[in-house]
């Protein structure tokens, strides 16, 4: 069984229920054409505490029905994310937790549509800005991890790439803001880095 095969409409559920796995409820393709015409939500960070946590609370609302959208993936740090946790498994996760009565949960996550590259030399980028430019943007969030906010001592390396991957968000972000027309808004969920402002 792969998770991939989830994508093919003549998967067989009943295998994979039997087996504990709670499978999407709603139409995934149809969510991804969707959210590629009129994106919503791009999340800048696709790690695992994206993937288990705000992913699996929109792939609760999808299965719901109370959203019809997905959430798109950015990485600007580390392009393995993409390429290892994404891309191989075209964009869908597994998430499973162990419960305090010793079960295990064991939930398809498929609410994250695409997975891009925040990189202005590769072709994601012009995705990227394509996103922030169209009006149904609603939602910009990150996750910044220990990667984001540690720094231990002033090494010019660490301050260097933070200062990288800034730029590269203020670019993208400066694309979309130039589409005042629409008025877009842009909530950012924000680490402030203590070490680098007293740097």
């Amino acid at each position: 069984m792969r998770l991939t095969t989830l994508l093919n409409s003549h998967y067989n559920a009943a295998e994979w229920e039997n087996k504990g796995y709670e499978l999407p409820r709603f139409d995934i393709q149809a969510v991804r054409q969707k959210t590629f015409e009129e994106p919503t939500w791009i999340h800048f960070g696709g790690g695992n505490i994206f993937r288990a946590f705000p992913a699996a609370l929109l792939n609760d609302a999808l299965n719901s029905g109370k959203y019809d959208r997905g959430v798109i993936v950015a990485e600007t740090f580390d392009d393995e994310v993409i390429d290892k946790a994404y891309t191989p498994y075209d964009n869908l996760s597994l998430l499973v937790s162990l419960k305090s009565t010793g079960t295990i949960e064991k939930k398809v996550i498929a609410s994250v549509t695409e997975a891009l590259k925040a990189d202005p030399q590769l072709p994601d980028w012009k995705r990227l800005i394509d996103i922030f430019c169209n009006p149904t943007l609603q939602l910009v969030s990150f996750t910044i991890t220990e990667k984001g906010y540690t720094l231990s001592s002033p090494n010019p390396y660490s301050i260097t790439l933070i200062l990288v991957v800034h730029c590269k968000l203020a670019l993208v972000l400066s694309v979309g803001v130039l589409d005042k027309e629409h008025g877009m808004a842009f909530i950012f969920f924000y680490t402030i880095i203590r070490n680098l402002i007293n740097y």
